[in-house]
């Protein structure tokens, strides 16, 4: 019965649709992952890669040089992308990444990859304080080295300053299910 129920969610093509259909609303995906202009806002970046569909949120939207917190400008994007991934069992990994901007002796942070750890960490807090079932994800940091853009430029290093949120097609077991 489980394996019938993960063979129906990962054929239920609504989830992708969805995710396609609001970044379309007023722009266009680019097939080789360019940002969009979309409701999620102006830093968004959506590739279709191997292991599902990657959504990229950064530049300022979501972190100021060197720290982890979510600025209020994240919350609407953010709220847009619950929206979609509430009511479905796929696994999300959430990549946290750096510029090589300094870190304040205040952040918190030891090193770019603590930071980019702790970027993923906020970002995650936030989508399981929104209903989002922690059970779905995964944090990764790339540091300052597993980077989106160049850091050669400040246009790059403040795009760097970004999570990744990749929705897998592998998907987590219902309530009270152990996975096989």
């Amino acid at each position: 019965p489980l394996r019938r129920q993960r063979q129906m969610c990962i054929r239920d093509s609504s989830f992708r649709e969805q995710i396609s259909r609001v970044l379309n609303e007023q722009g266009s995906v680019d097939p080789q992952g360019a940002p969009v202009k979309s409701t999620l806002g102006q830093h968004v970046m959506v590739q279709t890669i191997d292991e599902g569909h990657k959504i990229t949120i950064g530049g300022k939207v979501l972190f100021e040089e060197g720290r982890s917190q979510l600025m209020i400008s994240a919350y609407a994007p953010l709220d847009r992308l619950i929206e979609i991934m509430k009511g479905y069992p796929n696994k999300l990994e959430i990549r946290g990444h750096t510029g090589i901007e300094a870190i304040p002796e205040d952040s918190g942070s030891a090193d770019l990859f603590d930071l980019a750890y702790a970027r993923a960490k906020a970002t995650a807090a936030y989508l399981s304080d929104q209903g989002i079932d922690p059970r779905r994800i995964r944090l990764y940091s790339g540091g300052a080295f597993d980077r989106p853009e160049s850091n050669l430029t400040y246009e790059g290093q403040e795009s760097n300053r970004s999570v990744e949120i990749i929705v897998s097609e592998e998907l987590i077991p219902p309530e009270g299910v152990e996975a096989s």
